[in-house]
């Protein structure tokens, strides 16, 4: 099985398009088809934030590769929400791709992120797995440095969203009423949002 598809069909229109899933299915196939753009989807299988790669694939190293071939011929996207969105921020640093859209984007978690957060926030970046979640900020402190825009939600969270962003030196943070972290995603396809951040400029 893989964790990647490949969408490049001549007829498409636009950028290339990276997406990363957030659970363990293809999140974004319907939605990206629908506005015909080209575009890849990942997701992680081994529900372990992309840490050793992609099913299909290979390791990070190679994933980065993959997405680097394809990057010269497109202008291109990161595009994820929460986890998947923790994943575009990191394969776009890594991989240099010049635009990411991070919909309630995490940037890390474990006791080595507490500092950036008020103590009533810690029972939420608790670090419980039994595999490493790489920290974003020391990630996204030099070197080549995507543009982000991130949106976040106005629900239960809102502030533990923002300071993910803030944490890795994201200042384009746009609030998005009437959503859940969870659901934000969605609304954002339904009103037609992901679709002029992908087709417009910024």
């Amino acid at each position: 099985m893989n964790d990647f598809e490949t969408h490049l069909e001549e007829h498409r229109k636009g950028p290339m398009v990276f997406a990363f899933a957030s659970e363990n299915r293809f999140e974004w196939g319907t939605y990206l088809d629908g506005i015909n753009v080209p575009h890849v989807m990942f997701r992680d299988g081994s529900d372990q934030w992309y840490a050793y790669g992609c099913e299909g694939l290979g390791n990070i190293t190679s994933m980065v590769s993959y997405i680097t071939l394809l990057r010269v011929n497109f202008p291109c996207i990161a595009l994820g929400l929460s986890k998947g969105a923790y994943a575009a921020l990191k394969f776009a640093k890594l991989a240099k791709i010049s635009r990411v859209i991070a919909i309630c984007p995490v940037t890390g978690c474990g006791d080595y992120v507490k500092d950036d957060f008020p103590q009533h926030w810690w029972h939420r970046i608790e670090h419980i797995r039994p595999f490493p979640i790489e920290d974003l900020k020391p990630l996204y402190s030099n070197g080549f440095i995507p543009r982000v825009k991130a949106f976040i939600s106005d629900g239960d969270g809102t502030e533990l969203d923002r300071r993910m962003c803030e944490r890795i030196g994201v200042t384009d943070i746009e609030l998005v009423p009437g959503f859940s972290h969870s659901n934000l995603a969605r609304g954002m396809r339904d009103n037609g949002m992901v679709d002029r951040f992908i087709n417009g400029q910024w």
